[in-house]
């Protein structure tokens, strides 16, 4: 059955379901690349104009939370699309 057969509330569970799965998979990744890495390796600066791994990090998480929300209205079929 194609996704044209699915209900709203369906294709929002399908897609949070998807971005849950590709978020664990991330983790995954950086956890296997990073999570090693001592505390100074981590937040090693080579100047002042280069993000640290823990900045880009940090920042790749406080973005991500900033879908949890539309992400739970999604998942409890609560979601309004916006005007524009």
């Amino acid at each position: 059955m194609g996704d044209s057969f699915l209900t709203e509330g369906e294709q929002g569970s399908m897609l949070v379901d998807q971005f849950q799965d590709e978020m664990n998979a991330i983790t995954d990744e950086v956890m296997r690349e990073f999570g090693s890495l001592t505390p100074l390796q981590i937040n090693y600066k080579p100047n002042a104009k280069v993000w640290s791994i823990a900045q880009n990090i940090e920042h790749l998480i406080k973005v991500n939370d900033s879908y949890l929300p539309i992400l739970a209205e999604l998942s409890n079929k609560t979601y309004k699309t916006p005007f524009m």
